[in-house]
């Protein structure tokens, strides 16, 4: 019973010492939105959220794929973060499809960093997108097909937190 107990712990220690190619700080790699639940009043408002990315080791490039409502939400713009900026020069890509289907509009977002540098280490915004109300209501934000990649464009495991945005009707008070 020792032997098995022994050989087991050697086989853990083992293990735990092997290099694993996409470490994150302190837990697994997360993308989320800031801030998570958006409350707008009125339609035609403009506003932004980022798209943010926590806790992630050598991130070289993303993609991904953001779903809204579009009978709620117009998407007008994208624009890069400044997360991948901060290690040299990048690559940015989006394209806004309001009618991508009948029941949502999408936007794409592609950044990767250029050249054979590190990737870069820690949190921060990976884009930021606008939208402009049409009308009221409530709709999820939410990201599909999300790619983490490293320098060699192995995917990186990460979770990925939804979004939301209620468009609520401005009540004008006349007192």
């Amino acid at each position: 019973m020792f032997k098995k107990v022994l050989a087991i712990a050697l086989l853990l220690m083992m293990l735990a010492s092997l290099p694993f190619p996409y470490s994150v700080m302190g837990g697994l790699a997360e993308v989320s939105f800031q801030p998570r639940m958006n409350t707008v009043w009125g339609t035609e408002e403009t506003f932004t959220v980022n798209i943010t990315l926590t806790e992630i080791t050598s991130l070289y490039g993303w993609e991904i794929k953001l779903y809204y409502d579009p009978s709620i939400l117009n998407g007008t713009d994208a624009s890069e973060g400044p997360f991948l900026k901060n290690a040299g020069q990048t690559f940015f890509n989006f394209t806004i499809n309001d009618n991508y289907n009948a029941t949502h509009g999408r936007i794409k977002a592609f950044n990767t960093l250029v050249g054979q540098v590190p990737g870069v280490n820690g949190t921060g915004v990976l884009f930021t997108v606008t939208f402009k109300t049409k009308d009221l209501g409530i709709t999820t934000l939410d990201l599909e097909e999300t790619i983490l990649a490293d320098i060699n464009g192995n995917s990186m495991p990460h979770t990925v937190k939804d979004g939301g945005v209620e468009v609520l009707n401005v009540i004008n008070d006349v007192a």
